[in-house]
């Protein structure tokens, strides 16, 4: 990818389904007392970021590129990292995600201020960061 609009996509569409996937996992294995809350909040989370997957693919894609389709393809352009062990607390798991999606939103956030993108993805990006920024917010108010 030659454009720099769709390689901030590529990435940010990466870090995305990485996070997606680490929320599923979290989801399915998370534990404790209020497992029934925290089980809703995650799914929750996975659902609005499948969405976010879409709507930045699909902008790739009107831009005439492929977008990144693949676990590998996600893996090499991802700055998180995946989950590395679904044994951990509730708390580890929420605040890990919680700082994951602070990440993002500042790395988008860095991209949107270097002025090198159109205006159309500086948007797709600033909706990202706004819903990032939320969701660490609400993930971070999980901790006692």
């Amino acid at each position: 990818m030659s454009n720099p609009n769709t390689k901030a996509l590529a990435v940010a569409l990466s870090n995305t389904f990485v996070l997606y996937v680490k929320t599923l996992n979290y989801h399915w294995h998370i534990k404790g007392e209020n497992f029934y809350e925290n089980h809703l909040l995650l799914e929750n989370h996975y659902n609005e970021l499948a969405e976010s997957i879409d709507s930045i693919a699909e902008r790739i894609v009107i831009y005439g590129e492929k977008a990144p389709a693949t676990m590998a393809e996600f893996l090499k352009l991802a700055t998180i990292k995946e989950a590395d062990d679904s044994k951990k607390d509730a708390t580890t798991m929420i605040m890990e995600l919680a700082e994951d999606r602070k990440n993002l939103a500042d790395k988008m956030l860095a991209e949107i201020e270097s002025k090198t993108l159109d205006p159309i993805t500086e948007d797709v990006l600033l909706q990202q960061v706004q819903s990032h920024t939320k969701a660490a917010w609400m993930l971070k108010s999980c901790k006692k």
